[in-house]
């Protein structure tokens, strides 16, 4: 032996895309189902709050799980301490040298940021609306300049509404988490 320690662990295969399409599809149908047996609560009450708590759980679940298989590292991976034998530079292939300064990865910040922009214009959008309408509605012409809550108010009415709007929050929230 050659007084390296040798380290099993024991790593899942990767999905292929029909499984990967199935999980996504079990996952929207438990989301639906979640969503419309979570609105069947009324606002503000100890059942909201779990509701709440459990969506919560569950992502706080998932980033954990995606953190960890993040550090586990690709399969095959070397363990963390070995000398792999064979190195191959990067995006330069075997035999070629990588131009000066390439490592695959973007600039510092730069991707990030440029993706930020969308969410920022958006949130704007909505801060200046509320604003406006909520300011024009003074003076008895609240009806005639609804804010966003009030808009959700008149749509929450009907549960199925209701059930949609919070299944895309559900759906929001997974987006973000995937990114």
């Amino acid at each position: 032996m050659s007084g390296r320690k040798v380290v099993h662990e024991r790593r899942l295969r990767p999905i292929s895309g029909r499984e990967h399409m199935a999980v996504f599809g079990a996952a929207a149908v438990v989301a639906a189902v979640f969503a419309w047996f979570g609105t069947q609560t009324n606002p503000f009450t100890a059942g909201a709050d779990a509701v709440c708590a459990v969506a919560f759980a569950a992502m706080a679940l998932a980033i954990l799980l995606k953190n960890r298989a993040r550090h586990a590292g690709p399969e095959g991976a070397e363990p963390e301490g070995a000398e792999p034998e064979d190195h191959e530079p990067a995006r330069g292939g075997r035999g070629h040298s990588a131009p000066a300064g390439a490592t695959g990865a973007p600039a510092a910040g730069t991707d990030r940021r440029e993706s930020l922009w969308p969410w920022v214009g958006c949130l704007g959008f909505l801060v200046a609306w509320e604003l406006f309408t909520y300011f024009a509605g003074f003076g008895g012409h609240r009806d005639s300049f609804p804010t966003l809550s009030s808009l959700y108010d008149d749509a929450a009415r009907w549960h199925a509404v209701k059930a949609c709007l919070f299944f895309a929050w559900l759906a929001l929230g997974w987006g973000l988490f995937l990114r």
